[in-house]
């Protein structure tokens, strides 16, 4: 897998642990302290309580700037 983007907990660190990049949609604050825990950003989260239709553009952003900038980090790597 070389990606991954989940919003249970368990399914995120399985991704974690497996060194799967990974994006977390948050249900919970308690994300950021997990993915900071375990070595990752808090910026590879995304609490999506109250969620509505005028975030999606802002979770997509997101999301999108991190699959790029592990995308640059492979390329310079490889």
């Amino acid at each position: 897998m070389s990606f991954f983007c989940g919003t249970r907990m368990h399914a995120n660190f399985a991704a974690i642990y497996t060194n799967v990049p990974v994006f977390g949609l948050a249900y919970s604050y308690k994300y950021a302290g997990a993915f900071e825990a375990n070595g990752l950003s808090a910026d590879q989260t995304y609490l999506i309580n109250n969620f509505d239709e005028f975030k999606i553009d802002v979770v997509i952003k997101k999301m999108m700037t991190f699959i790029l900038i592990i995308a640059n980090k492979i390329l310079i790597y490889d």
